[in-house]
């Protein structure tokens, strides 16, 4: 299977439309002070837990996350929301698309 998640909350590189394209990454390396980015706690034990995350999926395939990380296969997609109080969601384009028109990114 492959896994989705989705960030919710403020980034270290935001503009106003949102944070940029692989913001996540500060996360996934840990890599916020060479970037000039002084992270929070709650920042830096978020980047512990994605490091975790990465590493399981780089050894087994399968990322670990605290109340668990669902495959998106199946009839209902599952993906891992991970924010404040992560949580499991099935909606991925949860208003996304809405968003995308009314920039006028989409038709």
């Amino acid at each position: 299977g492959y896994y989705y998640y989705l960030m919710i909350g403020p980034a270290p590189t935001m503009t106003p439309y949102g944070p940029l394209h692989a913001a996540d990454l500060f996360y996934v390396f840990g890599n916020f002070l060479s970037s000039g980015i002084v992270p929070t706690p709650v920042g830096l034990d978020l980047s512990s837990k994605i490091q975790q995350a990465w590493g399981s999926f780089a050894h087994t395939g399968v990322p670990s996350w605290e109340g668990g990380w669902p495959s998106m296969a199946g009839e209902t997609p599952e993906f891992l929301e991970i924010a404040l109080f992560p949580d499991v969601e099935t909606n991925f384009r949860r208003g996304r698309c809405i968003a995308l028109r009314n920039l006028g990114v989409l038709p």
